[in-house]
């Protein structure tokens, strides 16, 4: 029947017709196979008349694969879906957040990226979702921009974890300086400042100095960023001196 189906709606030109039959076919293909019979069968039968019709979908019979508890035949179908914005929602179904990174990363539809940052980011531990960042600059660029109008705290954490300290302290800062509250820019300057002993700490000082193989401007950065912390102290303690006049007065 799903035979005849297809080849009426070629004779008829009616091509949208024929994807709606050939997805029909696969999903009756995929529910009323064996439980005996191996995906690799199952993908062998499918796979021809997917490649054959213009427009067929192979996300489509990859969900139905995935809901009979066919994860197998699911994985092989996806890898085989041209379309990123049907194979990454599946992707994430199936728990697959690297696979699904990746798939929009090399897809480069940035609209895309952004939802599954906005999405990974929602779901996964922080260090997990920015362990998933690493290997992808295009889309860790995308997340230091949204969070530079949005969310300011993840991008202190993903400074830091990227191993910037002395970003994320000039965040920190500045983020202190914008507020009116003394209280609130006590806490940023104090963030602040522990970013910048962290910078300062990681560059060799002294004897190590001259023995190391770092580059100068790791030394360099080390003593920008201690003079940076010792500068951030002298402000606390201002600020902390004026919150107690303040509070007597």
């Amino acid at each position: 029947a799903h035979l005849l189906a297809a080849r009426l709606c070629e004779l008829l030109g009616l091509s949208e017709m024929k994807v709606a039959v050939v997805h029909h076919w696969g999903k009756a293909k995929i529910g009323g196979a064996a439980a005996s019979l191996s995906d690799e069968a199952l993908l062998a039968a499918l796979a021809p008349k997917l490649d054959a019709t213009a427009g067929a979908s192979h996300a489509r019979l990859a969900a139905e694969a995935l809901a009979v508890g066919r994860r197998g035949l699911a994985a092989r179908l996806l890898e085989k879906e041209e379309d990123a914005t049907r194979r990454v929602p599946l992707l994430l179904q199936m728990g697959e957040e690297r696979l699904a990174l990746t798939s929009a990363v090399a897809h480069g539809d940035a609209e895309l990226i952004y939802l599954l940052l906005l999405h990974l980011k929602a779901r996964l531990p922080s260090a997990l979702f920015f362990e998933l960042l690493q290997p992808h600059p295009a889309a860790q660029r995308l997340l230091i921009h949204f969070c530079r109008q949005q969310d300011t705290k993840t991008l202190r954490e993903f400074l830091y974890h990227a191993d910037q300290p002395l970003e994320a302290a000039s965040l920190a800062a500045a983020e202190g300086y914008r507020t009116e509250s003394l209280s609130q820019r006590t806490r940023g300057l104090a963030l602040a400042r522990q970013f910048y002993e962290v910078a300062a700490a990681r560059a060799p000082l002294g004897v190590a100095a001259s023995l190391s193989f770092s580059p100068a401007g790791d030394t360099g950065a080390s003593h920008h960023a201690a003079l940076m912390a010792h500068a951030t102290g002298e402000q606390l303690r201002l600020l902390t001196a004026q919150l107690t006049l303040e509070r007597e007065t």
